[in-house]
């Protein structure tokens, strides 16, 4: 890792930044508020995507970043691809409040003074990290093969979150507090899958002295998404689960094992791949 030349951060990424930063205290918010009143171990399921959703945020910063230092005439699309990342986040915010709110039965006002800490805060980790590490460069590397296998997972885990939630969304028609906050989650994530093209398009038109120096990055971009969706797959079968025990079948093993894993193998074969 080295010091890499930087240029002046976007408004876009900033935005980004400052978006996420309410998605994450929100669902922080949120959970502390049902655990008042059910202490049920699902919800640390929102807690743990939450966390890895930081390095989530964290690094898909970093690649709009370093996609727009290398192609600026595609700021539009980036921007658009952020958008669309925002988006899909503030649907799994409406997800998690329809879950919750039935259960709490009271309204959850967000813009409570004893929540203006968690706000800051999280704003302030998320600028920070990202305004220490962008000023890093990663790598690069002679092979794509791990990168290949990544992004083949990654695109497998949301496109099988968007079904799964699709299907038990449909299962419930006649259960609003579990079908409507399932249809929105569905919807959320298939703008993230178009997120997510974005980024790969844009990708595709480095040449390839870029897409080798951009390995790491989309790499931890990957892994992270990973991590953080297999913990919000977990937690939209084990939900309904408590309804019916059926939808267990929708999760025959517990994908944030295997997403560790993952992380792991790559950490270990990381060496061989470093120019």
């Amino acid at each position: 890792m080295s010091i890499a030349e930087t240029a002046v951060v976007p408004f876009f990424i900033h935005a980004f930044i400052g978006f996420m930063s309410i998605y994450h205290s929100i669902n922080f918010i949120l959970i502390r508020e049902i655990k008042t009143v059910n202490t049920s171990r699902v919800w640390n399921l929102i807690d743990y995507g939450n966390c890895g959703g930081v390095i989530l945020t964290v690094s898909t910063a970093f690649i709009f970043y370093r996609f727009n230092l290398l192609l600026p005439e595609y700021r539009l699309l980036l921007s658009l691809a952020a958008a669309l990342d925002v988006i899909t986040h503030f649907a799994a915010n409406s997800v998690v409040y329809t879950l919750v709110a039935p259960i709490i039965k009271k309204r959850i006002n967000l813009l409570r003074k004893q929540y203006a800490g968690i706000f800051i805060g999280s704003f302030i980790l998320l600028y920070s990290l990202f305004t220490i590490f962008y000023r890093f460069t990663l790598p690069s590397t002679p092979n794509y093969l791990p990168l290949v296998i990544i992004v083949f997972i990654y695109l497998f885990i949301i496109s099988y979150f968007t079904y799964s939630a699709f299907y038990i969304s449909e299962s419930y028609k006649g259960l609003g507090f579990v079908r409507n906050p399932f249809l929105i989650g569905g919807f959320g994530m298939m703008l993230y899958i178009f997120s997510a093209a974005i980024v790969l398009y844009i990708f595709s038109l480095l040449d390839s002295t870029n897409r080798l120096n951009m390995y790491y990055y989309l790499s931890i971009y990957g892994l992270s998404l990973i991590i953080t969706v297999s913990y919000f797959v977990k937690f939209i079968v084990e939900y309904p689960s408590f309804l019916h025990p059926k939808w267990k079948t929708f999760m025959p093993f517990d994908p944030t094992y295997y997403a560790y894993i993952l992380a792991f193998a790559f950490i270990t074969v990381t060496p061989f791949f470093i120019v």
